[in-house]
């Protein structure tokens, strides 16, 4: 997959995008032990053809983890992070599906967690 610019974003590009935008964010299995701060996992969870044209649609589940003595400032996390993702949407084919979990606390990470959806869309060759 290309880099943020190309025709296709991935994981690892958002990745690289959430960090451009002061967000600690990584892909899934690199984050390990108990949550000291604020970051985002960003997971593929599927992709599928769109009928009828030469499109296909990804998502992204982002992961957004806050330390179980900031459970309270979760949403405002997951705002902030819907915020940087919004706006790589106003230059790259990303759409937010308006979902977001329900606040999960992890006590292996020590962490509350929500995840939040977003559909990215690939031109098929």
């Amino acid at each position: 997959m290309p880099l943020i610019g190309g025709d296709l974003v991935g994981g690892a590009d958002i990745v690289l995008f959430l960090k451009q935008n002061g967000i600690d964010a990584y892909l899934p299995t690199i984050h390990e032990g108990e949550t000291k701060k604020e970051y985002v996992v960003v997971r593929h969870a599927g992709r599928d053809q769109i009928p009828g044209i030469s499109s296909s649609m990804g998502v992204y589940e982002l992961l957004c983890y806050v330390p179980q003595n900031k459970g309270s400032e979760l949403e405002l996390y997951v705002d902030e992070v819907e915020r940087i993702m919004i706006d790589l949407g106003k230059t790259m084919m990303i759409r937010t599906l308006n979902m977001r979990s329900p606040s999960y606390y992890d006590p292996d990470l020590r962490a509350h967690m929500i995840s939040v959806s977003f559909r990215v869309y690939y031109k098929n060759n």
